[in-house]
């Protein structure tokens, strides 16, 4: 490949060689294919950087690290991995010349992590950072605070299409802020007259739009950009049947191909070509001859849900930035077109760029890079955009559940094994567990497919009748097993495309997933001190393998809602769907691997359980059991009316097991006895009449006798006598049979219920020997009810309250009615009791009537 010299950015390189020796910290903005990625590093590497310096060239894509690396190789005439070499997860092209790496910003910023002052670079070029990768973002503070501390030498370069000046401006003032001009030919832009109905169908409108222009731009190869792999798959099937385009080659492009498909679709091509790619072409690589763009609007970005506790891949609009990207791929060598699949209503209502990546993830893998590194995230680091302290909290709070970090955030051994792996947290917690047990080959297996997004379609749900696959022991179910006898297939048919799309398997995924559960379980080995042979997967020990994934993924266990239903119920009140493909028919509790958002038609808010697998709940106390707590409470029993006691095991907020017994005797039970007996008004018999009795009596002598100090009792006081007689005890029944009638009275002294007795006595003696009850209603005046008979001889009303008061007598008939009530007995006797005895003689003739 010849060397090329009429880049744009060599116009500026004289400009570009004196800043690049005085500066350490700069900012270079350039069009896409102006040389930013290639040139800038080889000068650099002729004489700004030392010799026994490298240049990092950090790229947000594995895909355009390994082609710039390979384009830069075959310019200076150089096998790979001599004066420029790549170096990505799990893959590394270099050698002891190498002075140019092309390598990915996870890969920049584990080693910034472990090697710190120690690493050979001498300059660190962020490209493409308009992206506002996680990676990229954490990588630039560590760099940052390395120049600070250790390495003034350091030179640090971010290099884009396009950046907002002000943001750098605030970050490194002083800054310079270079930009290249590139020989753009001009884009027409062209709206779509109505949006397209919804990302699902951006496949057939984009292939629509596409063949309904072919002819009449009739130069130069054509970009689609659609959201995802899915979406491409079928617009290449539609386009490649279709008659206009014969001849021409349909190729797809995303990070899930095999590398020699992702080569052929960048090739120079002597046929004309339509590239079906997802935003990978946006910006990070050079495609020649592109003159007309189709642009579906749409792209597959994540974002962390902190109420589910998930990441979600959505396919979301992209901003007016992205789309000014994507339109200028179509200006590189001519005039070009561009065709957005939406309204220019619709693009003024775009975000001007995309949210950086720290503001919309989960930043649990952030945080315990920082701790291992022994850096506080906030404290520590000089940020672009600094993490949300939120985030950091629900980062840190997963981190704790899965062991890695104490209760006071401290690193704990857990978290340093984790820290040898390049996987989420809880895929690395997996592991560490995994290396302790007889299930490391299956967990690393099981880490490998289900980072690879491999699903198991609904006909991998049965068991296996292949007997070198053998599915998990009787009583014990898992998705794992069919997972691994899915890859087991496509293996066995070397992955070829037919068959795995017949199966509904991305084949290139599974391929790699292979590759890199070698690599895990190469370091799983490393960790516990033996090297063997990379196995094949195989199924071992359940329960063993059962407790990992439940170490793993803490806060994924359920409890199904009903037996046979797909209902279960999440922590954190999470409604949660079992996927329709899972193996797991009758398990009550599991932990899941994986969740997603629920399909349309689920519970508002739930998520959608795979890669499920049964667990014991005795199991949770052993493996969290500092999420594992009793809660006990006092509860009643309707039926036997009674105080019982309640204890609640729970995992989370998850109730796991429960035990209600009869509570006994105590204060707090008593207590509880009274609360329910005032709520449902269950007053033992006769209580509350004593009460009432009780109370009208210091009624009547605190009103009319206030020097002698009493006071008028209040409801509280009901409550408090209601509480005295409950002490001790459990249930209405007891309260029942106690005694009440004197209970009052343990309010007063005894020289008070003494007084009480004289000035309102509940009895009074009658001529005859007899007594009569006195009654003291809460309203109304206190009386007497006694027979006529009873009353022969008495000419007055009895007093009370010091003879301030005149009793009501209510005279009493043989049949118990009142024939008159009075306080004038004098009266009576001398006007109304000759009528009365008159008709009550005739009435009641065996009774004595005077």
């Amino acid at each position: 490949m010849k060397r090329r010299d009429d880049l744009p950015i060599e116009a500026a390189r004289d400009e570009l060689d004196r800043g690049l020796r005085a500066e350490r910290r700069w900012i270079l903005t350039a069009p896409t294919g102006s040389g930013k990625s290639t040139r800038l590093p080889l000068w650099m590497a002729d004489g700004i950087v030392p010799s026994d310096r490298q240049i990092w060239v950090i790229q947000p894509r594995r895909l355009a690290a390994r082609l710039l690396a390979a384009r830069m190789a075959a310019e200076r005439g150089e096998p790979m991995g001599g004066e420029v070499g790549f170096q990505v997860r799990f893959e590394s092209v270099l050698s002891r010349r190498t002075r140019i790496v092309y390598m990915t910003d996870g890969v920049a910023l584990r080693r910034l992590l472990e090697e710190e002052r120690e690493i050979p670079a001498g300059a660190l070029l962020f490209d493409e950072f308009h992206e506002r990768r996680l990676e990229s973002d954490m990588a630039l503070s560590l760099a940052v605070r390395l120049q600070k501390r250790a390495r003034p030498d350091l030179s640090i370069g971010v290099l884009s299409a396009t950046l907002e000046e002000s943001v750098f401006r605030r970050f490194w003032p002083g800054a310079p802020f270079w930009r290249v001009e590139g020989r753009a030919w001009p884009v027409e832009v062209r709206f779509r007259g109505r949006p397209v109905p919804s990302a699902v169908s951006s496949w057939e409108a984009a292939a629509e739009a596409l063949i309904e222009v072919w002819e009449t731009y009739c130069e130069g190869h054509a970009l689609v950009f659609l959201p995802g792999a899915v979406e491409i798959s079928r617009a290449v099937k539609r386009l490649s049947g279709h008659p206009l385009l014969t001849g021409v080659e349909i190729l797809p492009l995303h990070g899930e191909l095999p590398v020699d498909c992702q080569l052929r679709a960048l090739a120079p091509s002597g046929r004309r070509k339509v590239i079906v790619a997802t935003n990978v072409a946006e910006t990070s690589l050079t495609i020649e001859g592109i003159r007309l763009v189709v642009d579906s609007g749409w792209a597959r970005k994540s974002r962390y849900d902190p109420v589910r506790g998930v990441n979600t891949l959505d396919v979301e609009p992209i901003s007016q930035f992205s789309a000014d990207q994507r339109a200028g791929r179509a200006g590189r060598t001519a005039p070009g077109v561009c065709l957005r699949l939406w309204t220019a209503e619709e693009h003024a209502r775009r975000p001007a760029a995309e949210t950086p990546e720290i503001h919309r993830l989960d930043l649990s893998e952030l945080v315990l890079m920082a701790r291992l590194a022994g850096l506080d995230p906030l404290k520590d680091l000089e940020w672009l955009d600094p993490p949300l302290p939120a985030s950091l909290e629900q980062g840190t709070s997963l981190l704790q559940a899965l062991g890695a970090l104490d209760r006071d955030g401290a690193l704990t051994e857990i978290g340093r094994r984790m820290g040898r792996y390049p996987v989420h947290p809880r895929w690395a917690r997996l592991m560490v567990e995994a290396e302790r047990s007889v299930c490391r080959r299956p967990a690393v297996w099981a880490a490998a497919l289900a980072e690879h997004r491999l699903r198991i379609p609904r006909a991998f749900g049965a068991p296996s009748e292949d007997v070198t696959v053998r599915s998990l022991p009787a009583g014990v179910e898992s998705d794992f097993p069919a997972l691994i006898r899915l890859w087991r297939e496509v293996r066995a048919a070397n992955f070829n495309p037919e068959v795995c799309r017949r199966i509904g398997v991305n084949g290139a995924a599974a391929r790699e997933a292979g590759e890199v559960a070698r690599r895990y379980l190469a370091l799983a080995e490393e960790g516990i001190g033996t090297r063997q042979d990379p196995p094949e997967p195989l199924e071992t020990d359940s329960e063993a393998m059962a407790r990992c994934l439940l170490a793993a993924f803490p806060d994924r266990v359920a409890r199904r809602v009903r037996p046979g239903g797909r209902e279960f119920q999440m922590v954190r009140g999470i409604s949660a769907l079992l996927d329709r493909s899972s193996a797991v028919g009758h398990a009550a509790w599991v932990v899941a691997a994986e969740v997603r958002p629920v399909e349309a038609g689920g519970p508002p808010g739930g998520v959608c359980m795979s890669l499920v697998t049964a667990i014991e709940p005795t199991w949770l106390a052993e493996v969290h059991p500092l999420a594992v707590t009793r809660e006990g409470r006092w509860g009643w029993e309707e039926r036997a009316r009674r105080v019982v006691w309640e204890e609640e095991r729970r995992y989370y907020d998850l109730v796991w097991a429960s035990v209600r017994r009869p509570a006994a005797a105590s204060p707090e039970a008593s207590e509880v006895l009274v609360r329910e007996l005032l709520r449902r008004r269950l007053w033992p018999e006769g209580t509350r009449e004593a009460f009432e009795q009780w109370s009208g009596r210091l009624r009547v002598v605190a009103t009319l006798c206030p020097e002698e100090g009493f006071r008028v009792p209040t409801e509280a006081d009901w409550e408090e006598g209601l509480r005295r007689l409950c002490e001790g005890a459990v249930s209405y029944q007891e309260v029942q049979e106690r005694s009440y009638r004197s209970m009052w009275d343990t309010f007063l002294t005894p020289a008070q219920r003494r007084r009480l007795d004289r000035l309102a006595p509940e009895w009074i003696e009658l001529p005859g020997g007899r007594r009569a009850a006195v009654h003291y209603p809460l309203t109304g005046d206190p009386f007497v009810a006694v027979r006529i008979q009873d009353l022969y001889g008495v000419e007055e009303a009895p007093r009370v309250a010091k003879g301030r008061l005149n009793l009501l007598v209510h005279i009493l008939a043989p049949n118990q009615r009142p024939v008159q009530i009075t306080r004038d007995l004098a009266g009576f006797w001398r006007e109304r009791y000759p009528v009365v005895r008159r008709e009550l003689q005739r009435r009641y003739p065996r009774h004595e009537w005077r």
